[in-house]
C-alpha cells in the first residue's frame, strides 16, 4: 500500500512542479505587463529591477492553480489508462487512493499560508522601495533618450542634451518642450524655453528654467498664457510646480500602509485593535480571513480534483477529470471569493463568511463525491 501511495505522490510531484513553472509564468508575465503599463517610457534595463519582487506574488496565485492541474491530470490518467478500477478490484480503498494528493495539498496550504503571510508583503514593501528609485531610473534615461521622453500624463521633448560635466549632474535640455496632461489625456500646461534641467531636492525632483512659455489651458476652452490671456509673458519660472506634478507623473505619492500590505504577524495586530482612525475592523478581518482562506485553497482544490476523478468512467478521456475539476473552481469558488470580498468588506456578511464561502462549498462537495466513491 505505501508503495502505491509513494508512486502516485511521486507523479503528483512532478507534474506539480512543472504545472508550477507554467502558472507562475504566466501570472508572472501578467504582473509584469500591469507594471509596464504603469511606468510607460522607462527603458528596459531600468524596468528589471521592479520585476524580481514580484516572483513571490506570482508564485503565491499560482500554487492552488498548479496544485489543481496537477491532480487532475494525474488522477485522470489514472482512470483513463484503468488503473484506479485496478486498485479498486485489488481491495485499496479509495481513500487511500487520494491520501497522497491530500497530503501533499495540506503540505502546499503551508507553504501558500507562508507566501501571503510573509512573503508577499515583504515583495510589496520591495516594490514599493524599487519604485521609489524611479526618478532616478528616469533622470538617467534621460541622458540617452531620442529627443522624446513620454512617460504617464507627461511628454518632455527636446532638440538636443549636454551632459553634466561631473559626476552626479543632471546635464541640460536645449530647446525643450514640456506637456502636462490630465488623467483624460487633454493639455493642462505648455512649456516651451531655451533650456532647462532638473534636480533633486529630497525625495523630490524639480525643473529648473530661467526662462520659458508657460501655456494653460482655458477651462472654458482655448489657450490663455500666464500673465494675461492678450499678451504672451516670457518670465522666471523655478519649479514649475514639479515638486508635485511629478511626483504624480511617476506614481510617487504619499504611502499609508493598509491591511493588504502587513505581514500576518502585525496584521493579528491590527485585527485585535478593532477600528483605527484609518481602517476599520471589517476590512482588516476580510484580509485576515481572506489569507487564511487562499492558504487553504490547494488542500481544497487536491481534494476536489481527486474525488472528481473517482468517478470517472475508464472510457474517458484523459483532460476530462481536468476540465471537471477545473470547471468548480471557475464557476463557482471565484465568484463566491470575488462576491465574498464585496459584501464582508461592506460588513453586508461576517468576514470568515465572505472569505470561506469558496472554499467550503468546494470541501463539502469533495467529502461528498469521496464518500459516494468509497460505498459504491
Amino acid at each position: 500500500m505505501p508503495r502505491i501511495q509513494r508512486a502516485i505522490l511521486l507523479e503528483l510531484g512532478t507534474l506539480f512542479l512543472l504545472a508550477l513553472l507554467v502558472t507562475t509564468a504566466v501570472m508572472f508575465a501578467g504582473l509584469t505587463f500591469q507594471i509596464m503599463g504603469k511606468t510607460q517610457g522607462l527603458e528596459v534595463r531600468f524596468l528589471l529591477a521592479l520585476l524580481p519582487p514580484l516572483l513571490p506574488v506570482a508564485l503565491a496565485y499560482a500554487i492552488p492553480y498548479a496544485f489543481l492541474l496537477s491532480v487532475s491530470l494525474v488522477y485522470g490518467r489514472m482512470a483513463a489508462d484503468r488503473e484506479l478500477i485496478a486498485l479498486r478490484i485489488s481491495g485499496v480503498h479509495p481513500r487511500v487512493i487520494a491520501m497522497p494528493a491530500l497530503a501533499l495539498g495540506a503540505l502546499l496550504s503551508l507553504a501558500t499560508f507562508a507566501c501571503t503571510g510573509w512573503l508577499v508583503p515583504e515583495s510589496a514593501h520591495e516594490m514599493r522601495r524599487q519604485r521609489e528609485n524611479l526618478i532616478d531610473l528616469f533622470l538617467g534615461q534621460l541622458a540617452g533618450a531620442d529627443r522624446t521622453v513620454t512617460l504617464q500624463k507627461f511628454r518632455l521633448s527636446f532638440g538636443s542634451y549636454e551632459p553634466a560635466g561631473g559626476a552626479g549632474g543632471l546635464g541640460t535640455f536645449r530647446d525643450f518642450e514640456l506637456d502636462r496632461r490630465s488623467r483624460q489625456g487633454e493639455l493642462l500646461q505648455k512649456l516651451l524655453g531655451p533650456e532647462a534641467r532638473f534636480r533633486r531636492r529630497g525625495g523630490e525632483l524639480q525643473i529648473l528654467a530661467d526662462q520659458a512659455y508657460a501655456f494653460a489651458e482655458d477651462p472654458v476652452g482655448g489657450t490663455k498664457v500666464e500673465g494675461g490671456p492678450a499678451r504672451l509673458e516670457v518670465g522666471h519660472v523655478e519649479a514649475l510646480g514639479a515638486t508635485a506634478e511629478f511626483n504624480d507623473v511617476l506614481g510617487r505619492e504619499r504611502f499609508e500602509a493598509k491591511a493588504k500590505d502587513l505581514s500576518m504577524s502585525d496584521l493579528l495586530y491590527l485585527v485585535g485593535r478593532g477600528n483605527t482612525v484609518t481602517t476599520r475592523a471589517a476590512r482588516t478581518s476580510t484580509e485576515l480571513h481572506g489569507r487564511l482562506a487562499s492558504a487553504f485553497a490547494p488542500l481544497v482544490f487536491g481534494l476536489m480534483a481527486a474525488a472528481v476523478c473517482l468517478h470517472l468512467s475508464p472510457r474517458s478521456l484523459r483532460l476530462l477529470g481536468f476540465l471537471l475539476a477545473f470547471l468548480p473552481a471557475l464557476l463557482v469558488h471565484f465568484p463566491l471569493l470575488v462576491a465574498g470580498k464585496s459584501l464582508a468588506v461592506g460588513s453586508s456578511v461576517p468576514a470568515w463568511l465572505g472569505m470561506w464561502g469558496g472554499d467550503l462549498v468546494l470541501f463539502a462537495a469533495g467529502l461528498l463525491l469521496l464518500v459516494k466513491a468509497s460505498v459504491r
